[in-house]
């Protein structure tokens, strides 16, 4: 219902404008009298034109906006066809209904009226279309590349097609003005290039002076050499305003075409420089990744030596454990995150290794609220355990008590602090890997208190987009 109201809004005025420029324009050739008189012999049929192609441009616009391309292209070729449709056939009934002329249903007025309308159509939708892609593109200075292949295609198309259509409709045209409009085309060109392209030119004023340029200024041009160059030809106001109207649709589009390729190509340049900028970010987030497991490795196997002159047996028992541990820690490599629930399976492992070491002088309190819907970085929960283990004094004298709680989405792990040095945990290189590590996955932040007597750290549970 919003995209119909829109649409409604939009087409309403887009008619009410124009129409009304037009009787403005009638009444500066003619008295005010003939030119209403002549404004209700076509107002009604005006109206219904710009009305109907503009209605149709912008509901299918706004409708396709978030679908996908086949969806998008379907749609679009389906009101194509009904803008066409519904202007040749009210154009027919008009002239053979209600203006009583004898004329076949194929004729060439409905089907000039028919593709006038394909052209409102298409010049709303393309402008809708363009609207969208400057406000999408949140940079003034990117450097496109401007002079290939696809710009002359463009070019040579929309100038072909022109003269095709001019002489369709019965337009005469001689080498002088082929020439003219070929060479007039790549003027347009050049002054959308220097508009488009160069960063102290490319502000509102200046694309406003590009279209008027493009549509008034060098159809004016063109026509002075027209009639320079043309026997008994002199300038005649009323045939330079035949010729905007002939000749402006062109320019125009040839002109919104190349401003589309403009934005196309910045929005693709985004996209690819926003596809490196996650190639890169994975890459750094591999590499963060991969910090853990040799330092993991690294401490117990210097714990595993210190346990083997101690107390053998003690030391078979460890190793057993970390072969287990470190197992698990392989598999889950592959993974960015992992569920709360296995996480915490997995430290219970973890606590018995540590508890090899430390026997009673390191304790565990677990308060958690289960949910399948929490995740946590993987080895995330074990890295701050193994930052405390790594950063306190641990011993029968000076026991350490660590506390896992669940409170609002967050993780909890606290503890009681027998420091061995004064820094901040902060600091310390585990802490700064966790807390890039969860950079790449949310914009929730890690919370860390530190006070003399005790060290908590908040955790954000993750919730994964299904």
């Amino acid at each position: 219902m919003k995209y119909f109201s829109k649409a409604l809004k939009f087409a309403f005025l887009f008619s009410l404008s124009i129409n009304g420029l037009g009787l403005i324009f009638i009444t500066t050739q003619v008295d005010f009298q003939q030119a209403i008189l002549s404004f209700k012999e076509i107002g009604l049929y005006t109206s219904l034109l710009f009305f109907t192609s503009a209605f149709l441009a912008v509901f299918t616009y706004y409708k396709c906006l978030q679908k996908k391309r086949s969806y998008k292209l379907t749609t679009i070729t389906i009101t194509i066809l009904l803008t066409f449709t519904l202007t040749y056939i009210f154009m027919f009934f008009n002239l053979s209904f209600w203006k009583n002329r004898d004329i076949p249903f194929l004729q060439t007025v409905s089907l000039f009226n028919g593709i006038i309308a394909l052209f409102i159509y298409l010049f709303v939708y393309l402008f809708l279309f363009l609207k969208q892609q400057i406000k999408n593109s949140n940079s003034k200075n990117k450097k496109v590349s401007f002079f290939n292949t696809n710009i002359f295609t463009i070019w040579i198309l929309s100038t072909i097609t022109y003269l095709l259509i001019v002489t369709f409709f019965g337009g005469r045209y001689n080498n002088i003005l082929i020439v003219l409009t070929i060479i007039a085309g790549l003027l347009s060109v050049m002054v959308t290039y220097l508009t488009l392209y160069s960063p102290k030119l490319k502000t509102p004023l200046s694309l406003l002076l590009c279209y008027l340029t493009n549509v008034i200024l060098i159809p004016t041009l063109s026509y002075f050499i027209i009639t320079l160059t043309v026997k008994h030809m002199d300038f005649n106001l009323d045939k330079l305003i035949k010729g905007w109207v002939i000749i402006g649709p062109y320019f125009l589009f040839l002109t919104l075409f190349l401003h589309i390729y403009h934005a196309y190509q910045i929005n693709k340049n985004e996209k690819l420089a926003l596809k490196n900028k996650n190639i890169s970010t994975t890459i750094k987030h591999q590499q963060l990744k991969n910090q853990i497991n040799p330092h993991f490795l690294f401490n117990n196997i210097s714990v595993l030596t210190s346990l083997i002159e101690e107390n053998p047996i003690k030391a078979i028992h460890f190793s057993e454990s970390l072969a287990s541990i470190y197992q698990y820690i392989l598999k889950q490599d592959k993974h960015d995150t992992i569920p709360l629930k296995q996480d915490l399976g997995f430290i219970n492992q973890y606590i018995t290794l540590l508890k090899y070491r430390f026997e009673n002088a390191i304790n565990f309190h677990t308060k958690i609220e289960y949910s399948n819907k929490y995740h946590l970085p993987t080895m995330a929960l074990q890295q701050v355990i193994e930052n405390v283990v790594k950063h306190n004094q641990i011993s029968s004298e000076k026991p350490i008590t660590i506390s896992i709680t669940t409170e609002d989405n967050y993780l909890v792990i606290s503890n009681n602090c027998n420091s061995k040095n004064k820094g901040n945990y902060l600091e310390k290189t585990g802490i700064k890997n966790l807390t890039e590590r969860y950079s790449y996955l949310t914009d929730s932040k890690i919370d860390i208190t530190h006070t003399l007597t005790e060290y908590r750290i908040k955790l954000p549970l993750l919730t994964l987009a299904v």
